[in-house]
């Protein structure tokens, strides 16, 4: 699973992760390794890339639901 991001700053970067269920179960620590208002620029789960728009937050509720 990879996903680019906009930070705070207004800077892109990109985090992977090994898997979906990685990706929830960090999120879900007290310090996750991304804040949930970082707006998603592209998502790719499986190295399929995925028609996706909004927060981190928001792809985590939708992945946990």
């Amino acid at each position: 699973m990879k996903i680019t991001y906009r930070d705070f700053q207004g800077m892109e970067d990109t985090m992977e992760f090994k898997d979906v269920a990685e990706f929830i179960m960090l999120e879900q620590r007290e310090v996750p390794p991304l804040e949930d208002n970082f707006a998603i620029l592209s998502l790719e789960i499986d190295g399929q890339k995925q028609d996706f728009k909004g927060s981190v937050i928001d792809l985590f509720n939708q992945l946990n639901a």
